[in-house]
């Protein structure tokens, strides 16, 4: 009877440190993956993750590992799509080569803008990488919105136009529109940001940008007047929306419309009040 118990325990100091010794195991395979994503190592916190969820699926924390791994792997998609669009585009890029031989006379600046854009981030931080980007190219870039946001840049988006203004002097009247649109939204944004602005006073200053409400006002009428029409609206929804601020009707509930040169504009075109969003 004594050596049976002996060895019922025995069996059960085994087990249990079989058992302990896999829950160790776990813990640390979990401490592993959650490293691999605190350090951006998505594809390797994936497969840590899925080797623990396969090894012990009643893991006590596997919502918590299910959480980072969800994460690393959309994380891990979005890299590998990246590696694929930079591949496709490099591709596209060296098919393209004929073409530029080929039709030397035509205006490829589309294509070569399409081409600086794939290669280009989702979105870029930094306006520098435009700098030496021709006009006609700068055209297609500002069309498809494809450049730093000018919401959380506004005063590097200005000193970047005050540079590339001074080096590119001649601007094509569409290209200045563009152009135009770009300022007056950076204005704008910093116009409804007075703290950031009076922090900001003396670079402003420097790029030709102050005071701000002059520089809008100029920038709204040289902006319209240069404008395609397709472009036309978002300058007088912007002045519209300038104007009705600046009437201090700002916040108040009324029923009355707000006269301004610029809804005049719109409603000769035919404005769907539905889609008068201020442009940003």
């Amino acid at each position: 009877m004594r050596n049976k118990a002996i060895k019922t325990l025995v069996l059960l100091f085994f087990v249990l440190n079989y058992v302990f010794a896999f829950a160790l195991d776990s813990n640390e395979m979990f401490e592993n993956g959650k490293r691999a994503f605190d350090l951006s190592r998505f594809k390797e916190c994936v497969e840590i993750f899925d080797r623990l969820l396969y090894i012990w699926p009643d893991f006590e924390d596997k919502p918590e590992a299910l959480y980072y791994r969800s994460i690393a792997a959309i994380r891990d998609t979005e890299d590998k799509v990246n590696a694929y669009k930079a591949e496709l585009v490099d591709k596209i890029a060296s098919d393209c080569e004929t073409v530029f031989l080929e039709l030397p006379e035509n205006d490829l600046s589309e294509l070569k803008a399409a081409i600086a854009i794939g290669k280009m981030e989702s979105e870029p931080l930094d306006w520098s990488q435009f700098d030496k980007i021709k006009p006609a190219e700068l055209k297609h870039v500002l069309l498809r919105r494809h450049h730093p946001s000018v919401q959380r840049f506004p005063v590097q988006t200005l000193i970047w136009l005050n540079g590339y203004k001074n080096k590119n002097s001649v601007l094509t009247p569409d290209v200045e529109a563009l152009t135009e649109l770009l300022k007056l939204k950076a204005l704008w944004q910093l116009l409804l940001s007075p703290l950031n602005a009076k922090a900001e006073e003396e670079t402003l200053k420097q790029n030709n940008v102050w005071p701000l409400a002059k520089t809008f006002e100029q920038t709204l009428d040289n902006g319209f007047k240069k404008a395609l029409p397709s472009l036309k609206r978002e300058f007088a929804l912007m002045g519209y929306h300038y104007d009705y601020l600046r009437s201090n009707e700002f916040g108040k509930e009324t029923k009355k419309e707000f006269s301004s040169i610029w809804l005049k504009y719109l409603k000769e075109r035919g404005l769907n009040l539905k889609e008068a969003v201020c442009p940003y």
